[in-house]
């Protein structure tokens, strides 16, 4: 009994050791389950026991709108070769229900399959898409963007050829708690721009405790456009440039800056940093009305479906869904403009004031689900013509 214990206590010893190990390029892959999805049984498939084929693992989520956008370049790979010596499998963690109800509203000829969060410590990620590419030996080849990864690179892998791709390397040691500008606490009134600042994601943030409570915005690697539409308080699709995009290209670090505001309040914020972009930038910045088409939400004629709430408190959002607990709709509607689920500018016509329990989400896949979702609610859309405000930027003559 106690020799049977022993050899239990060293199994799963083996096992968390080897999934407790980070798998990099040059790295043999372990013996890891996945779930098939998709199909009318239960099925798994052991990646370690799939040698002898090409695999590539491209790791997505049903709310990554670039993994989504991907799919077409996957299918493409695997309609290019035969399962039995090239499959991609795309993996994620969502919950099965979910990820069933987007297998059945597209179609893809890959295979999708579900994973706990054990694979995302193998292979070392945190933003997705991320792919990793395995040769017919078990051994890890690349670990890129699934772009990177074209017939060309797929079959060089089969015929044995060693390939030589970008690496993804998500920067593990971002922190976005931490106070990058170094701003002392006592500081009343503050402007600073800088430069691209190198191993930092693009983000921005408000500060809702501590001595800069309800007082500082922050900004890391915006480009011009994007610290105006943070300055303003406009979606993207508010903002007309009367000049050459190019002027202003994501691509090139040298137009992204990191700004930080500091002032007695929010409104002030926003506002030294209107006058101060202005007068730093060549780009200039100012508000018109104009006539444009945009999606107008209503009330349905039996009225909103939700519960008032008593108060207004914090909501959540992302590309498939909003949470709120006292939102008023005017969250939701800006919401609905700066997620761009419709593409257009979002004006609110319910007239309603108060705050409510707002709880929406929808499969982005299925466009009835959209529909559906906003029934729930209560509400209606359609497009419309409006004058509404936009951000015009121009360039300094």
């Amino acid at each position: 009994m106690k020799k049977y214990l022993l050899s239990l206590v060293l199994s799963i010893c083996t096992t968390i050791c080897v999934f407790a190990q980070t798998v990099g390029v040059g790295g043999q892959v372990p013996s890891a389950q996945v779930e098939v999805l998709g199909i009318s049984t239960t099925q798994s498939l052991n990646l370690q026991a799939m040698q002898g084929r090409v695999l590539l693992l491209d790791f997505w989520a049903t709310w990554c709108s670039p993994c989504i956008g991907g799919m077409t370049h996957l299918d493409e790979l695997q309609n290019a070769f035969s399962k039995d010596k090239f499959r991609v499998i795309a993996i994620s963690s969502e919950k099965k229900t979910r990820l069933e109800r987007f297998i059945k509203n597209t179609s893809h000829q890959f295979t999708f399959a579900r994973a706990n969060d054990g694979l995302q410590s193998i292979f070392d990620y945190k933003v997705i898409p991320h792919a990793v590419l395995i040769n017919t030996q078990g051994k890890v080849v690349a670990i890129t963007s699934p772009k990177n990864i074209t017939k060309k690179v797929v079959q060089q892998v089969l015929d044995g050829k060693v390939i030589d791709l970008p690496l993804k390397k998500d920067n593990f040691t971002f922190n976005f708690k931490e106070d990058y500008f170094k701003a002392d606490p006592k500081t009343q009134s503050s402007f600073v721009l800088q430069p691209f600042m190198k191993g930092l994601p693009t983000f921005s943030k408000r500060y809702n405790k501590g001595p800069f409570k309800n007082r500082r915005l922050t900004a890391y690697n915006l480009n011009i456009p994007g610290l105006y539409r943070i300055a303003y308080k406009m979606a993207n699709v508010r903002v007309i440039l009367e000049f050459d995009e190019a002027l202003v290209a994501w691509k090139n670090p040298k137009n992204r800056y990191c700004m930080d505001v500091i002032a007695q309040d929010l409104d002030a914020a926003y506002k030294s940093a209107q006058k101060q972009l202005t007068a730093s930038l060549p780009i200039k910045a100012r508000i018109e009305k104009r006539k444009k088409t945009v999606v107008v939400i209503s009330q349905q004629p039996g009225g909103i479906k939700v519960k008032k709430a008593e108060k207004k408190e914090l909501f959540s959002a992302r590309g498939d869904s909003f949470n709120g607990t006292g939102a008023t709709l005017e969250n939701f509607r800006n919401y609905l403009e700066k997620f761009g689920l419709f593409g257009l500018p979002v004006v609110d016509e319910t007239g309603l004031k108060g705050t409510y329990d707002l709880q929406f989400s929808f499969d982005p896949e299925n466009p009835t689900s959209f529909k559906e979702a906003m029934n729930k609610l209560g509400l209606n859309y359609k497009k419309q013509e409006r004058e509404i405000e936009v951000l015009v930027l121009s360039q300094e003559k």
